[in-house]
Parts: C-alpha cells; structure tokens; sequence
C-alpha cells in the first residue's frame, strides 16, 4: 500500500514528549509513505536543535514567535505533499498501527474530511471518544441530571447523538485535533483551520465547516493514540480558552451559546446547593464552585 501522507507536529517547548511523538511516528508507520514535518513556535528548550540534530529527514519550520496551534498547522500544511494530512500533538504517543487503520477507513469512506481515533491518557484511561457541537438539550440533560437515572445502555438507545458505546465506529460532530487525518483535497475545497483561533476550538470549528460542506467526520477507536494534555507552558491557557469559546460561538451560533452557558450555571448551582445539604468529604463544593465562577466569566465575556 502506497499512500502520500503528511504527518505534521507543532511544538513549543515540549523537547523531550516531541522526541517521543516522532520516535512512535517512526515506529508506527511501515507501510506507507509518508514524510513528517515539524513547525516550531519559538521554543526556548532546544527542540530545533534535537530535530536538527537526531531527525535528519524531518522538515523543520522555525518560527521566530508563537504562531498559535491554528496558523502553525496551517503553516505546515503549506509545505506538505501529501494526499493526507495527520495533525499530531508534540505530546501524544501512537499506538499499533494507528495511522495504518485511519488512513484505511479514509480509503473507503470517499466523504469523511477527518477521521480520529481513541484518544487515552497515559494511564490508559478514555480522553476522548469524538464530540458532538454544544446543544442546548445535552445542556438541559445534564440539568435534569438524566445520567443520574438512566443505565448508560438506555442514555445510549434514547440519547445516541451524545452518549455512545466507546468501541463504536461511528459518525460525530467532531473529533479532537490532537490527532486527526484530513483529506487534503476537502481541506483545499473548505479551507484550513481557522486562524482567529489561537489555540483551542479551532479543531471544532473546522469539522463544524467539514459538515455544512456535507463531508463526514469520523471517530475509528480500533486507531489509538496516548495524549498527555497540556503539556506546553502556557500561563494565560484559561483566559484563552474562554475567548476562544466565544470565538465559536459567534461563528456558530452566539444566542445558543448564551443559553447553554446559563443552563450549565444553573445546573451547577442547582448541584451546589444540593452538596451545601447533603456535605461531601471531597472536594465536590470547590470543583462545583470552581465550574460556576469560570461559566460566568465565559457568560459575561459572551454579553459583551
């Protein structure tokens, strides 16, 4: 099987997870082509270096600043040949034959624009299944606390477009861009990611286009891949993903975002009285707390 494929990594300051990522690229991928391209967003670590010095074959994009997680994909997508193009996190680990099974399932399905696999933490516990868009009715179940009554085989047959078995092969809204392939020639019909996001949501966006476009997203959990998450030293990470939120929203749907924001504060603020009758020995109060002060600052961001 011979497949042109572009795997592409962006870094900042992850040295050692990065060498790791290309190490299990190099071990994964036998039996297709492929080339791997790096871009570097100014790391401080010695990453251009280490790729210099131990990965020879690597094509490395150095920028002189943090270009963000959007634009250095796109700016590695610029310089790729390949039919396919694998976004891949500096701090995920492949497993077995990961990128054989995706780029297969892409083979066979002509109108997925991205297919993602399992994604685990390293301690081998489910990260990510694939997602569905934000709704206001999954908001207004998880009010109801509905989980809380019903068997997951039930949440699975009266609730199928949120709740799924984690071993199914499946269509979704979306999937995480840690580590997603896309066929290149939807990406050059639709566009690439979009650049108004710095970091976060930019992956949701872009499978939110794949699908008015009428292409398919795809969740394949035979393809598994270890992701550590959070792992670049960002201070302002918070902050970020609140306005990248917003960004979202405005170019999905704002008044929904609103409605569904109220609704999870209104939910966790139905939760935390419950906890302040009912005291827990755990740290529920703080975490609830916690979800309800972060929800309104993204309220109050989203009225502006």
């Amino acid at each position: 099987m011979n497949t042109n494929l572009s795997v592409i990594i962006v870094s900042f300051n992850t040295k050692d997870l990065l060498r790791d990522c290309i190490k299990s690229v190099y071990e994964d991928i036998r039996n297709l082509s492929y080339e791997i391209i790096v871009v570097d967003n100014a790391s401080k670590d010695g990453s251009p270096d280490m790729i210099e010095e131990e990965f020879k074959g690597v094509k490395l994009k150095k920028n002189t600043q943090n270009m963000g997680f959007a634009k250095g994909n796109n700016q590695g997508m610029k310089m790729a040949s390949g039919e396919y193009l694998f976004l891949l996190n500096s701090d995920t680990i492949l497993k077995d034959g990961a990128v054989e099974t995706l780029v297969k399932f892409m083979d066979q399905h002509p109108r997925a624009a991205g297919v993602g696999p399992k994604v685990l933490n390293f301690d081998g516990t489910l990260q990510s299944q694939g997602f569905c868009f934000p709704s206001v009715l999954l908001s207004l179940i998880i009010l109801f606390r509905i989980p809380k009554f019903l068997s997951q085989e039930k949440l699975m047959k009266w609730f199928s477009k949120y709740y799924w078995d984690t071993d199914e092969v499946r269509r979704v809204d979306w999937i995480s861009g840690c580590c997603i392939l896309i066929r290149k020639s939807a990406m050059d019909k639709m566009g690439s990611l979009s650049e108004d996001f710095f970091m976060y949501n930019e992956d949701e966006e872009w499978c939110f286009r794949a699908k008015k476009s009428n292409y398919e997203v795809w969740y394949v959990p035979t393809a598994e891949v270890t992701h550590l998450n959070q792992s670049s030293p960002l201070p302002n990470r918070y902050d970020l993903g609140r306005v990248s939120t917003k960004l979202f929203y405005k170019k999905t749907g704002l008044l929904r975002g609103i409605v569904i924001c109220v609704i999870y504060i209104l939910s966790n603020l139905i939760k935390l009285s419950r906890i302040a009758l009912l005291p827990s020995e755990n740290n529920e109060w703080k975490t609830t707390r916690d979800k309800i002060i972060t929800d309104l600052k993204l309220l109050r961001l989203l009225m502006r």
